[in-house]
């Protein structure tokens, strides 16, 4: 497959930097070479982004709730790790990332997700999910710096979204949900691509730049 293709070679590429190896020969991989170096980025970090991206080539399009939480601690929430360390050197906070990274991969899937691909209880269990994790990080960023709470913006920011889902009917890319959300009580479950297509950090441009060509 072409996926697993070119995560080879990324892996190759990383492992070339880590190990100090010259990169020169292209551009795309020296900015991202100097990235790391400069934030001191750990290796298994990025190891475990591919990783998770590897998984989600084997798995289906469609997928319930507790496999998209599983796919976005994989991939989403190592993203929003990397975004800290880079932000700050050696931050480290894995509650918020797990909480910011989960929410915003569910959100992520609710908007490219069609109709057909997605029945009424399994939307309302990913909006509900969603809007869980999402309270988790208004909670968490109360401690955390300010730098950090910038990486978080998106994420908040994607309450509003789920709240017009609840609301009325509402166009998910490819055609029109028309399901009513009914408020039903949350029922916890345990915490157990490159999905963040936007901006998260607005500080950190070499950061983005970089990072999204992993993809």
């Amino acid at each position: 497959m072409t996926a697993l293709v070119r995560l080879q070679w990324w892996r190759e590429r990383i492992s070339m930097i880590y190990c100090n190896k010259a990169v020169n020969d292209n551009q795309v991989i020296l900015e991202l070479a100097n990235v790391i170096y400069s934030a001191a980025i750990p290796e298994f970090l990025i190891n475990d982004y591919l990783d998770g991206y590897e998984q989600m080539v084997y798995q289906p399009f469609y997928r319930n709730t507790p496999n998209l939480e599983k796919i976005a601690a994989q991939t989403t929430v190592t993203l929003i790790k990397i975004l800290f360390t880079t932000t700050i050197q050696n931050y480290s906070n894995d509650q918020l990332a797990y909480h910011c990274g989960v929410a915003w991969h569910l959100m992520n899937s609710l908007r490219n997700t069609t109709t057909e691909r997605l029945d009424e209880e399994t939307m309302v269990s990913i909006v509900e999910r969603a809007e869980y994790h999402i309270n988790q990080v208004k909670k968490l960023i109360k401690t955390a710096p300010k730098e950090i709470v910038k990486i978080t913006l998106q994420t908040r920011l994607a309450g509003l979204y789920l709240k017009r889902i609840r609301n009325k009917k509402s166009d998910v890319i490819s055609g029109k949900i028309g399901y009513p959300l009914i408020n039903r009580p949350l029922k916890p479950i345990s915490d157990s691509h490159f999905a963040v297509k936007t901006c998260l950090c607005s500080s950190n441009i070499y950061c983005r730049n970089s990072l999204k060509l992993i993809r």
